[in-house]
């Protein structure tokens, strides 16, 4: 079993790695690089991608649905951008 410590350190440097600009949202290269360092510091491996699915989904995937369905039409009276056109 991993401590706290160990944790947040291979979370650290997990994003890290993912904030390198390698693919849009970092797909592939986070999970591949936060399995890698959790079993670096110890833990299984199947723990480790367990570990890194579960909290992959939690923090990139499920934010998606839930924003989309909040995702609502603006007021008609807010301040919107306009074309006019001249009228002849």
């Amino acid at each position: 079993m991993l401590s706290f410590n160990l944790v947040v350190l291979g979370l650290l440097l997990s994003l890290g790695i993912g904030a390198l600009p390698l693919s849009p949202g970092s797909l592939v290269v986070y999970e591949s690089a936060m399995t890698y360092i959790f079993t670096m510091l110890g833990l299984p491996i199947h723990p480790a991608l367990i570990l890194t699915l579960l909290y992959r989904f939690l923090t990139f995937w499920l934010p998606i649905p839930i924003g989309l369905f909040f995702l609502q039409e603006p007021p008609e009276n807010t301040f919107s951008l306009k074309i006019y056109t001249e009228q002849s």
